[in-house]
């Protein structure tokens, strides 16, 4: 379990990440939790090693970034190399990132818990999300998700950036300055083993960092997980090859058990 080592009064807010490089698409949030005096838990779910990269050097990617965040890096929780999680694979893994996760912060009470959003982007996200709503539902704690990104509505290869699909929820906007938009542009340069991977999402993120000048999060309410994020064709089925029928078979179970009751829930 995680150390608790937090003041009495100080408030407890988790992330739960994929991959080490996830934090890029939510930095004004985490710079807020810290400003205001929270300590921020950071829990990744895979190793991030998918192209060959050490797992070792992409967390420390990730530290450089969190740690003027003021991000601590014992909170820092590498759990997907812990349990040997491989890049792409931690739908297939659900059980034991709960059992984890679960013992992680038995003793914990949590504030404000933070995932990347449901949206068939990467099934990674999306399994990161799931467990993400479990934690939130077992300590009755609030539950915020953050878009990266997604092949909703965007033509052939194309895709969305931080463009949050058509769920019901409100949605707030962390605005950011001139002054911090750009810090957090320069941020990406801190990620060299994923310079060609940032270099092809950056562009698309450019019109919500830049131009609008905001972090879009909504609060997430009741949602049926056992139904696709959107119709058509996933972005992780058409650029990692991920059958959302593999997803789905290997969620259900986590997703009956944890977060929703099937015998209350149409096909």
């Amino acid at each position: 379990m995680t150390s608790n080592r937090s003041k009495p009064d100080q408030e407890i807010v988790v992330f739960v990440f994929a991959h080490y490089d996830d934090e890029f698409f939510v930095l004004p949030r985490l710079q807020r939790e810290s400003a205001m005096g929270h300590r921020s838990i950071c829990v990744y779910t895979t190793d991030g090693a998918a192209y060959g990269e050490s797992p070792s050097r992409r967390r420390a990617e990730s530290q450089s970034v969190l740690s003027p965040c003021g991000v601590k890096d014992a909170d820092i929780i590498a759990l997907g190399e812990r349990l040997e999680i491989r890049d792409g694979t931690s739908f297939r893994h659900l059980t034991s990132l709960w059992k984890a996760v679960s013992d992680l912060f038995s003793d914990l009470k949590i504030a404000r818990v933070y995932v990347p959003a449901w949206e068939g982007g990467h099934a990674d996200h999306d399994a990161a999300h799931l467990l993400a709503v479990a934690l939130a539902k077992s300590k009755t704690a609030p539950i915020f998700e953050f878009s990266l990104y997604h092949s909703h509505k965007a033509f052939g290869p194309l895709f969305r950036c931080m463009s949050l699909l058509p769920f019901e929820g409100s949605i707030s906007n962390d605005d950011v300055t001139w002054g911090e938009a750009l810090s957090w542009i320069r941020m990406a340069r801190r990620y060299p083993s994923q310079r060609r991977a940032l270099l092809g999402l950056l562009p698309f993120c450019l019109q919500q960092i830049l131009v609008r000048r905001s972090l879009p999060l909504r609060h997430v309410g009741d949602r049926d997980y056992r139904k696709r994020p959107h119709g058509g064709t996933l972005f992780y089925e058409s650029r990692f090859k991920v059958p959302y029928s593999d997803f789905r078979q290997a969620t259900l179970p986590f997703i009956d058990c944890n977060i929703q009751n099937q015998a209350t829930l149409p096909e």
